[in-house]
């Protein structure tokens, strides 16, 4: 998964890995000949990896409390969480186990790493990026630091809107067709409106939404005055 916090990447991704494991069930119940072989008995065949999950797991990680106005500490643990994900991945890896890598693929020598090692051990790789207006975006990352009480800087989520967007990009022109990219645009309702598979980059994709009037271009001078 690639894309701004708050575009709605995990919700996408859960979306996605309920039918995936349906069809993996039906497809080991049609190859054993068995009838009581579903999705549940397939879950270790794709599983999704996300670092909000584990930082659940930490002692210190503390939330977001709304009514002592006490703000969250997520940055302060995420080299901790950064290691967790590090053991799954590689657990995956290692073990010849399917998953979605749900977060905004804002570090990219991180998923370098992660496809280089893919590609040598020949593994399918899908990029599946999702555009959401940051403005819209930013939004519901204060709205889920309300109700989840999980939160991010501005200045990490400006960073995190381009990094994702720059990434994805740069990892297409060094792969090339080792990697699959979607894209995924969704309106400011957060209704998904267009879906484009095996695309050649995000830069040439958004700019034809640019040329539309679909979406707005923004630099980070304007996020910076614009989010509140």
């Amino acid at each position: 998964m690639a894309g701004s916090p708050g575009a709605g990447k995990t919700e996408f991704s859960e979306r996605y890995i309920t039918p995936v494991l349906k069809q993996i069930g039906n497809d080991i119940t049609k190859g054993l000949g068995q009838k009581d072989i579903g999705a549940p008995s397939a879950k270790t065949l794709l599983i999704r990896i996300d670092a909000d999950e584990i930082r659940c797991f930490l002692p210190q990680y503390k939330k977001t409390n709304v009514e002592t106005q006490t703000k969250g500490n997520a940055h302060v643990v995420q080299r901790a969480v950064n290691r967790g994900l590090d053991i799954l991945r590689d657990y995956c890896l290692t073990n010849d186990i399917s998953f979605i890598h749900d977060g905004t693929f804002g570090n990219y020598s991180t998923m370098e790493k992660i496809i280089k090692r893919s590609i040598k051990i020949d593994r399918s790789i899908y990029i599946y990026y999702l555009y959401l207006d940051p403005l819209a975006a930013w939004e519901n990352t204060k709205a889920r630091e309300y109700i989840d009480g999980r939160n991010i800087l501005k200045t990490k989520f400006i960073e995190q809107y381009f990094k994702s967007q720059e990434n994805v990009e740069r990892i297409k022109q060094n792969f090339g067709n080792s990697v699959n990219i979607h894209c995924i645009l969704k309106n400011s309702s957060n209704k998904v409106i267009d879906i484009k598979f095996n695309q050649p980059g995000v830069e040439l994709y958004l700019q034809s939404q640019y040329k539309n009037g679909v979406i707005k271009r923004y630099s980070q001078e304007d996020l910076m005055d614009l989010l509140n």
